[in-house]
This record gives C-alpha cells, structure tokens and sequence, in this order.
C-alpha cells in the first residue's frame, strides 16, 4: 500500500536527492550576485547556480553509467570516455569549491568548513539518483529475461509433448494399418477353400479331375460344389450356400 513503510522510504529516496543541489546552488546565486565579490545580475545568477548543479548531476550519473557498462561488457570498453567524465566530475568539484568557498573566505574557519560541507551535498545526491535509475534498469532487465526464459520453457515444454503426440499417432497408424491387414487376413481365412484332386483309375490315362471344395467353418472336405451345399445343411455353424465360382451368398 501506498502508506507503507518500504513505499515510503522508497518515496523519501525518490524526491530528497533532488532538494540536495539547491543548497549549493544558493550559496553559488549568493556569491556571484553579491556587490563585493562577482556582482552579476541576479538572472545571470541564477543561470550560473543552475548551470553548476546540473553539471555535477551530468557528470556524476554518465561517469556511473560508463563504470557500469565496462563492468558489463568485457569487450569494446569506452576507457577514454570514462576517463574525461571522471575529470569533468572533479572540474565540477573545483568550479564549487571556487565559487562557494574560495570567494567567501573572509568568514572563520568553521563557517567555510560548513559551507564546504554542504556546498558538497550535491555529490551523494547525484551519486544516489545515478545508482537508483541503474538499479531499476538492471531490475527491469532481469524482469525481461525471466519472462523471456518462461516462455522458452512454456514453448520446450509444448513441442515436448507435441513430438510425444506425433509419435503416438504414427504408432497408431501403424497399430490400424496392422488391424487391417489382420481383418484382411481372417476374412480370407473365412472363404471356402477349393482344392483340386486327381482321382485315377487303373489306367493312367483315364484321369478325371474333380474340384474338392473344403468348409471353411468346419474343415470338412467336400466334393464340388453340390456336396459342400448339402454339407451346409447340416454344419453346425450354419453358414450360408455357395455359388459355383467357390464364394459364399
């Protein structure tokens, strides 16, 4: 919820690094708009004020996001460019040391000391600001990768079973061509079977060929087609009669 303790403590880390560089960016506008030391016009003031804080915003957060792509990438590192932010972090440094201290040092030692001290405050709040949008950007890429690896998973997982279901149906297909070819089988085994015999007399030369027809229910032997018939008649299977050709009506 929105009053909870770590949403507040986010919202606190969001908005107050933002309040740090109006600190330094006032004592800047003081000196620089005061009659005895700079003495500009207030709106060049302000300029100059906003100018320097946002500078050290700049350097500091593209100087991180350097140091934080070379840790990432070990290849093609940008060490010149890295290098010139770091100097233009420590040019911001000497630009606010010059303009809130070293112009206001008719005051004691503790009085610049302080202002020192908060001149600089900007520095943690740029660095904070810097790391929480890195942060958040690193989270973000690894939301993208997690959900990314889920749908790699999700889609090895679908053509897993898609290869089990292909290969189930190519042994079906194997189990129905098998089917068949039984059912082809037995329903040749079902057809009477025609045998043709050779009965001879005592003289070879009178050979007379008689077409024995066997029941296929049964098994008895028969002779042509008349006498499978009246087999039929009484074979305890009942079958049906048969035409002349040997197939059954």
């Amino acid at each position: 919820m929105w009053y909870s303790e770590e949403n507040l403590i986010d919202q606190v880390a969001r908005f107050t690094p933002w309040l740090a560089p109006a600190i330094p960016a006032t004592f800047a506008y003081i000196n620089v708009t005061n009659p005895d030391l700079l003495a500009l016009h207030w709106l060049i003031g302000l300029l100059v004020a906003l100018t320097i804080e946002g500078l050290g915003l700049a350097s500091v957060h593209t100087a991180l996001s350097l140091f934080e792509y070379i840790k990432l990438h070990d290849k093609q590192k940008p060490k010149a460019e890295t290098a010139i932010m770091l100097f233009m972090t420590l040019f911001y440094l000497a630009i606010v040391v010059t303009v809130n201290i070293i112009l206001d040092l008719q005051h004691p030692i503790q009085i610049i000391v302080a202002k020192a001290l908060l001149s600089l405050v900007s520095i943690p709040a740029a660095v904070t600001l810097s790391i929480r949008q890195l942060h958040k950007a690193r989270l973000e890429s690894e939301a993208k990768m997690k959900t990314e690896l889920t749908a790699r998973g999700k889609l090895g997982a679908l053509t897993k079973k898609h290869n089990v279901l292909k290969q189930e149906l190519i042994e079906l297909n194997d189990l129905l061509k098998q089917v068949e070819q039984t059912n082809q089988e037995l329903i040749v085994k079902a057809r009477p079977k025609v045998v043709v015999g050779k009965s001879v007399g005592k003289k070879r030369k009178a050979i007379k060929q008689s077409e024995i027809l066997i029941c296929g229910d049964c098994g008895k032997e028969c002779n042509g087609v008349k006498g499978l018939n009246g087999h039929r008649a009484w074979c305890p299977k009942k079958a049906g009669l048969v035409e002349s050709n040997g197939v059954m009506k």
